[in-house]
This record gives C-alpha cells, sequence and structure tokens, in this order.
C-alpha cells in the first residue's frame, strides 16, 4: 500500500507529520498553513493522506484510528529515512485520537498535538448515521455509504459494516491515554465545538501525563 504525502521542506533537520480528520486529505483543515507556519519556523514538515483518503492508496473505514495510527509510523519513519528528526506529530479530529494511539505504542515523537480528538468513542455515532442506517447495519451486516469527502468535489462512496462499527465502539482511549510516557501531548479544542464536546478534550488532559489543554479556541466542527 502507497501513502502519499507532501514534504515541506525547511532546510532544517527538525520535522514533523500532519494528519487531517474524517474523510478529509493532506490539503484539508489548515495543515498548509500549519506547514507554512512550521516552515518559517524553520522545521520541516510532511503532511499526510491517510489510507483511503485523498490520493493514498487502501480502502476509507470508518473507525480504523489504530490502523492510521501505523501511516503515521511510516510517515515518521520515512522522515528518519531522510536523516531527519521527528520532533512532532498533529493529528485533527479522527486523527487527534490517532496520534494518542501512536504515542501509546511507540512513544518515540516528543511533542504531539491532538486537536479535536474524541475520548468517548460510542457518542455521536447516531447523531452521524441516523436510527435508519444502524437499524439496517444491525439488519444486513453493512450499508453502502456516499458521504462529501472533505474538500474533494466527488463524494466518497464506501461501506459501513459491523466490525467497523464494532472496532469504532470497542476502542476505549483511556488506557492508551493513560499508556504515553515520554511523549508531550498537547490537546486543543474549540470550546464550541458542536461535534465533539470540549468535555472530550478535558478527558484526555485528566488522563495525559503531564498532558497540557488549549480549549478557549472557538472552532465549531470536527470530523
Amino acid at each position: 500500500m502507497t501513502l502519499v504525502g507532501t514534504f515541506c521542506d525547511s532546510g532544517s533537520q527538525d520535522a514533523a507529520v500532519l494528519c487531517h480528520g474524517l474523510t478529509d486529505y493532506r490539503d484539508g483543515f489548515v495543515l498548509p498553513q500549519l506547514a507554512a507556519a512550521l516552515a518559517a519556523a524553520g522545521v520541516s514538515s510532511l503532511r499526510l493522506d491517510m489510507r483511503g483518503n485523498g490520493e493514498s492508496e487502501g480502502d476509507f473505514e470508518f473507525a480504523n484510528m489504530r490502523d492510521e495510527a501505523e501511516d503515521m509510523r511510516a510517515g515518521v519513519e520515512w522522515l528518519r529515512a531522510q536523516g531527519l528528526r521527528a520532533l512532532g506529530l498533529l493529528g485533527h479530529s479522527k486523527s487527534g485520537s490517532g496520534v494518542v494511539l501512536y504515542a501509546a505504542k511507540y512513544d518515540d515523537v516528543p511533542r504531539v498535538v491532538n486537536v479535536s480528538g474524541r475520548f468517548v468513542m460510542a457518542r455521536g455515532v447516531k447523531e452521524r448515521f441516523g436510527s435508519k442506517v444502524l437499524e439496517r447495519l444491525e439488519r444486513e451486516g453493512s450499508v453502502p455509504m456516499e458521504w462529501r469527502a472533505g474538500r474533494a468535489r466527488q463524494p466518497l462512496r464506501w461501506t459501513l459494516t459491523k466490525e467497523d462499527m464494532a472496532n469504532r465502539l470497542s476502542l476505549d482511549m483511556d488506557g492508551p491515554a493513560r499508556a504515553v510516557r515520554r511523549s508531550q501531548v498537547l490537546t486543543v479544542h474549540g470550546s464550541d465545538d458542536e461535534t465533539i464536546p470540549v468535555e472530550d478534550a478535558r478527558l484526555y488532559a485528566e488522563r495525559l501525563a503531564g498532558g497540557r489543554l488549549l480549549a478557549k479556541v472557538h472552532a465549531r466542527t470536527s470530523k
């Protein structure tokens, strides 16, 4: 499987990996602006299309945060193969949870930023899919879906399966958050976020050793 990314070279050996949210891609959210700001500060960056998103290969899945943590690993290892120091890892929304999973498993990137990551995985499912889709999923085992993918012109067509949903509902972020030891984790969350409540950010901050919380940014949407 091939992952596609954009490398912004600041001329420095210090670098960060930047990861998008659900159905987005490497030039979505404010990742290009973050890359430019990092370059101005002397830090290079790699923006990734996660598997099944953007131009990367693989199948899109709703709840494959653990798999996407391995995509982040591939990005970190690519930086190191170029002789660079992977000093930072940032993830937005779905990838916000993913960077915590990464840090829990590898704990080898000094600075990790979780932007609007979800902590309570059972929350928001009915609101996103609606009762009719969930009833059909229970009855048939899979449901074809069509979503507008981030800023893409064409809709994203994929299949929601019982396995995918079970993967989401079985993911308990308490253990991974408590497992992080070396990485310094900053949690950033919009206080007016209507998709993922700011309470999720507080739960991360309480469990992450040495974790810090910035929750006064007014951003209403996550994915």
